[in-house]
């Protein structure tokens, strides 16, 4: 390998890193006889004890795979005998380090753990253990190399002592280092999955600019039970404290969070992260370290596993990316820090579509090769832009087609979208999507119109997918002709634009070879042996060789274990059923034999649902998921919907009805006992009213293993869609009745999750729910459930919130208008609903920035309150109308009337009662506020410090801890403890960014105050990267005259002047006056003070030019500078630092 030696970044060979987990992932393939070490620069270990011994053997003794395999068996017999065994259950540590140390004299390659005379010319390795009674955030890395670091060397024996020193099965190790006595324990207590330690070690040794060619992680098997509220154990009873304490020493070393972080993070960058981790059974995950008479079992669990055609074909891109030594365009750097999103600027600027191929992908070579060609590289300006259409039936295999060919060109490519044109909604989610990424500073508000600009003007090779565009007109949302390329994929041919660069190709069903690989692949059989080709093809021609009936047919296979045979007797009998089927007269003959494989696939769901035995409730759990999937949006699926929206449904008799009416429907029960709990349970909730999160997920698996549903990469974590062929025969194929009471349940579901006050995670749901609700509006007239008054504007209300909540601030007041025409049609104008429609409008109009009219409603509401005969619902009303009215009266700068508003709320609050207490802390956030608005930092502390206290002390689920703590270090930054806070505001951050996305205004307040950090103490540089970055989301999502826009404006303007940029100072900062002018009124404190941070900027621009030309008149920027000082001075300057986070 030689990589001892440090070559210049842009010249060396990529890293190529290792992180060891599972014994059978690398011992239990023996076909893969080589040195660890001769393929990977790095490798570490420390997700299990055993599996530190094994890293120690690859990576110090350079022992290969097989060698490995015999020497472990060895040594557990000899360590894990009963007479070695004491009487607490642990191992005698003597037995272990003489067994090592004879393993260590029999390779004959010294006893030190650094091993410099290979080092230079093989791999290097570390193992990890934690230093006992010390930090553990601290790893303590036992190296073959030398390198920096508390543990520079030691003696073989001891590193294995170390790190094999699991509790329950032997004393943590204690021997004499350089620094004295150290204790040490297993690692696999902090970093069971150590990906993220060898990655930032990488860094230290090669160097942060060195590029990364792959991260292979081998995983200590998926985890298997969770604890969740109200579980019961084995027998049907409580779990005892064993079963709790094992479950916490699970959920405490899962390692697979750390694992769906780097596959976020790296998603973009195909080839550039692996995992396997073998699915834990119930008789794996018992296997300890001491049951080496169990590895048989690991064994055949590897094998197995080995043999799913998904893990076949990623081994097959590993070995690619290790042969190819493919060096990725991102360095160790970028990979290290890309969660603060401002580390590395590259990261930012490549930015990839997330979204991958079927890992079974399988052919289709003549249209990849037309695209390559048609894509050619070429200079970033070259006109005309290029369009490309893929053409053809529903489940074709059109966007695979498109993602493949992505995954292979994406380096011809510095920035590749996504734009979703199954809908208008879609589409112009998916424009604001792309505005939030790529936007940069522009004076005008942002919107498709700057997105399109952008694309017309940047000059950079990007590539456009427009995705499941079968209807309408999109052109006014895509750039002119003169550059870019675009994918389209289409049902027709025949729609706009038409370019002077355009190739259609009609995407015909696969090649039989090609299709016959495919099946056998999703079945999970052989697919080189002819005996079962020759048997496939029948049935493949039967499917119409169309890649999703191939790939759900061969799921069906694979996971009934029917034979091809019986599954074609089958699909024969079906497909004459369709035939005779008027739902399905309109379908094109391909598509039938599509929809007769689905249909096989629902009558097995069926028929297993209604067998007595433990797998029928999740087969039932799968059906009830699908028939009302397919009334939300195929894309971004999520469990939550079910999770968040049954603590509102369990206990209202709609739901008994709907349930009973869906078995009906469907003869779940006519051969089970409907008494039975388990057979009463509907999307998760059973006839006792608690919800199974465990059954929903079981039926989320079902779908998943028959390829009917599929998870999303690089998103929210339980996220799933559905082809659209899918989604549409889901509702085609359910009778009328039954499709009724599907709509129903899904519509009440989803409406349900909307609520008041929301926790963070229910507010991490909702930024998501857009697409599903205008969804399931659309078949409001079909269905009739908005025929009901009540039902239709409690509905209309709840998706004016989600409206607000996703930046549509006019369109939410549009509907929440109509909202209150509507009740005040029913219902006297001081009626409890009516009043609380308007005071929803006002929160629209304030979040809009329109203070004036926001006033006025919370004014009226506050004085019809008095005649509101709700008297309980009018007193909490009272405070939510006083909490607002507060901050109008801070914008307004009546600080009297706006503590006053604040102190009323206090008043009348008793903190024994729960609502109480939470109005009594957002009233004391308004007091703080009052006290920062008159310059009053220490007192603003103060009532900060006890807000965020009252939040800890009742435990609250809710973002508004976040807020707090952030808003207490801005104070603190304004106090002059920047440097003590900034951890605190970067952890905020990243929180909020991980919860809601970037893009989300709580995630820009937060990043801008961390930036604001920066600037306090002199790091103008960061502060520039992150305000750049914070501005660019916020111009495209905020506006460029949102009032926290012209914040960010502010700060980076007097960011630019430290750093020398006054001239782009200058203009930033007249921008944020001009703005504040506007929004805050003339002559608001915060716009005079920034009035007079302009002058300061604009009178060092005229000492330069009084230097360059000392005879000059006097210019109207100077005249402009000596009237404001006159009129403001200094002592307005520090209201323009005033905080407008509280706007929303």
């Amino acid at each position: 390998m030689g990589l001892g030696v440090h070559e210049p970044a842009d010249r060396a060979e990529p890293v190529f890193l290792l992180s060891l987990g599972k014994i059978p992932a690398i011992v239990y393939a023996p076909q893969y006889r080589v040195l660890v070490t001769h393929v990977f620069q790095m490798a570490v270990v420390s997700e299990e004890s055993r599996r530190l011994l094994i890293a120690i053997m690859l990576g110090r003794l350079r022992m290969s795979t097989q060698e490995v395999i015999d020497e472990y068996e060895d040594l557990s017999k000899k360590v894990f005998r009963k007479q070695n065994r004491r009487l607490d259950g642990s191992f005698r540590e003597s037995v272990l380090e003489s067994c090592i140390k004879e393993t260590i004299k029999a390779r004959n390659c010294g006893t030190r753990m650094v091993d410099l005379a290979t080092e230079t010319s093989k791999g290097l390795a570390f193992v990890v253990a934690l230093r006992k009674g010390a930090d553990e955030n601290t790893p303590a890395l036992f190296r073959t190399y030398d390198n920096c670091g508390e543990v520079r060397d030691c003696e073989i024996w001891q590193a294995a002592r170390a790190t094999t020193a699991a509790p329950v099965f032997f004393k943590p190790a204690a021997f004499v280092l350089e620094d004295g006595t150290e204790s040490f324990v297993d690692g696999a207590l902090k970093w069971n999955n150590p990906a993220k330690v060898v990655l930032n070690e990488a860094k230290s040794y090669f160097g942060e600019e060195r590029r990364l060619g792959c991260l292979l992680s081998l995983g200590t098997g998926l985890r298997g039970r969770v604890l969740v509220p109200g579980a019961k154990g084995r027998f049907g009873f409580s779990y005892n404290i064993g079963e709790l304490t094992r479950m916490a020493s699970t959920f405490l070393t899962d390692p697979e969070p750390p694992h769906r972080d780097l596959k976020s993070q790296l998603a973009q960058y195909a080839g550039s992260y692996f995992r396997f981790s073998i699915p834990t059974s119930e008789q794996l995950g018992r296997v300890k370290i001491h049951d080496y008479k169990k590895m048989p079992a690991l064994r055949r669990a590897t094998e197995k596993y080995l043999k799913n055609p998904h893990v076949s074909v990623v081994i097959d891109d590993v070995v690619k990316a290790l042969r190819v030594k493919h060096k990725h365009n991102i360095p160790l750097k970028a990979v290290c820090h890309a969660v603060s999103q401002s580390t590395s600027e590259e990261v930012l600027n490549h930015l990839i579509d997330r979204r991958k191929p079927s890992p079974i992908f399988t052919g289709r070579d003549h249209f990849l090769e037309q695209m390559s060609t048609f894509f050619s590289p070429r200079d970033p300006d070259t006109s005309p832009r290029r369009d490309f259409w893929l053409w053809g039936i529903g489940g074709v295999g059109k966007t695979q087609i498109a993602l493949r060919f992505i995954e292979l060109s994406a380096d011809r490519f510095s920035r590749v979208f996504w734009i979703d044109a199954s809908s208008q909604t879609t589409v112009v989610q998916s424009i604001r999507s792309i505005a939030g990424t790529i936007f940069s500073n522009q004076d005008e508000p942002p919107g498709p119109e700057q997105v399109i600009s952008w694309l017309q003007t940047a000059e950079e090779s990007w590539l456009l997918v427009v995705d499941n565009y079968d209807h309408g007109d999109i052109s006014s949302y895509l750039p002119n002709e003169t550059r870019g390329n675009i994918i389209f994929t289409s049902r027709r041919c025949d729609l706009p634009p038409k370019g002077p660069c355009m190739k259609h190709f009609k995407v015909l069903e696969m090649e039989l070879d090609d299709s016959t690989t495919l099946l056998l692949r999703a079945a999970s059989l052989d697919s080189e042996a002819q005996e079962l080709r020759d048997e496939a093809q029948e049935l493949v021609q039967k499917l119409g060789s169309l890649p999703l009936a191939l790939d759900q047919a061969g799921s069906y296979i694979g996971v009934r274990g029917s034979s091809i045979s019986e599954y074609l007797a089958r699909l024969r009998k079906q497909h004459q059923n369709l035939l005779s089927n008027p739902i399905y007269q309109g379908a094109v003959s391909s598509n039938r034999g599509v929809y007769a494989s689905f249909d096989l696939t629902v009558d097995d769901f069926v028929r297993a649902s209604r067998e007595k035995s433990i797998t029928a409730p999740a087969y039932r759990s799968a059906l009830q998921i699908l028939n009302t999937f397919c009334f939300y949006h195929h894309e971004g699926l999520t469990f939550d919907i079910f999770a968040l929206g049954y603590t509102s449904l369990q206990h209202r008799p709609l739901l008994r009805r709907l349930r009973s009416a869906a078995d009906a429907s469907t003869g779940a029960y006519s051969d089970t006992d409907p008494k039975e709990s388990s057979s009463w349970t509907f999307l998760g909730i059973s006839q006792e009213s608690t919800y199974d999160p465990n059954l929903v997920g079981s039926g989320l698996e079902i779908l998943m293993q028959y390829s009917l549903l599929r998870a999303e990469t690089g998103k929210a974590p339980r996220t799933f869609s559905m082809h659209a062929l899918i989604h549409s025969w889901a509702r085609e194929r359910m009778a009328a009745t039954e499709s009724q009471v599907y709509y129903r349940a899904a519509s009440l579901i989803l409406y349900s999750t909307v609520k008041w006050p929301a926790t963070m995670h229910e507010e991490r749901l909702y930024v998501r729910l857009l697409p599903h609700m205008r969804a399931v509006r659309a078949y409001d007239a079909e269905y009739g459930l908005g025929k009901s008054y009540e039902s239709r504007i409690n509905r209309d209300e709840k998706y004016a919130q989600i409206l607000n909540r996703s930046g549509l601030w006019e369109e939410a007041i549009s509907v929440q208008e109509l909202v209150i025409k509507a009740r005040m049609r029913e219902l006297d104008a001081n009626d409890a609903s009516v009043l609380n429609s308007m005071l929803e409008l006002g929160q629209h109009y304030k979040a809009l920035g329109q203070w004036n009219k926001s006033g006025e409603i919370f004014l009226e509401v506050s004085e019809r309150l008095a005649l509101c005969p709700h008297r309980e619902w009018a007193w909490i009303a009272f405070k939510r109308v006083y909490l607002e009215l507060s901050v109008i009266y801070l914008y307004y700068l009546e600080f009297d009337s706006a503590r006053r508003a604040a102190e009323r709320v206090i008043a009348g609050s008793d903190k024994a009662v729960e609502s109480h207490w939470f109005f009594a802390l957002q009233a004391k956030k308004r007091l703080s506020l009052v006290h920062q608005y008159q310059l009053q930092w220490k007192e603003a502390e103060v009532v900060a410090e006890d807000v965020l206290s009252g939040y800890l002390e009742h435990n609250y689920d809710h973002f508004e801890i976040l807020r707090a703590r952030r808003e207490l270090a801005f104070i603190q930054v304004q106090l002059g403890r920047a440097g003590a806070v900034e951890r605190i505001l970067a952890d905020v951050t990243e929180r909020f960014e991980a919860a809601f996305g970037k893009t989300h205004l709580e995630a820009v307040i937060a990043k801008s105050d961390l930036a604001w950090a920066f600037y306090k103490q002199q790091k103008f540089k960061d502060a520039e990267e992150t305000l750049r970055e914070v501005l660019s989301v916020a111009r495209a999502t905020l506006g460029s005259k949102h009032p926290y826009t012209l914040t960010v404006i502010f700060r980076l303007g007097l960011t630019l002047d430290k750093l020398g940029g006054i001239h782009e100072a200058a203009r930033l900062v007249r921008e944020s006056y001009n703005g504040r002018r506007v929004i805050l009124m003339a002559g608001h404190l915060a716009a005079e003070g920034t009035g007079a941070h302009l002058v300061d900027i604009l009178t060092k621009i005229l000492e330069e030019q009084r230097k360059e030309c000392p005879e000059s008149q006097i210019t109207d920027d100077e005249e402009e500078a000596k009237n404001w000082e006159e009129k403001a001075g200094s002592k307005l300057r520090p209201f323009a630092e005033l905080p407008f986070s509280f706007i929303n």
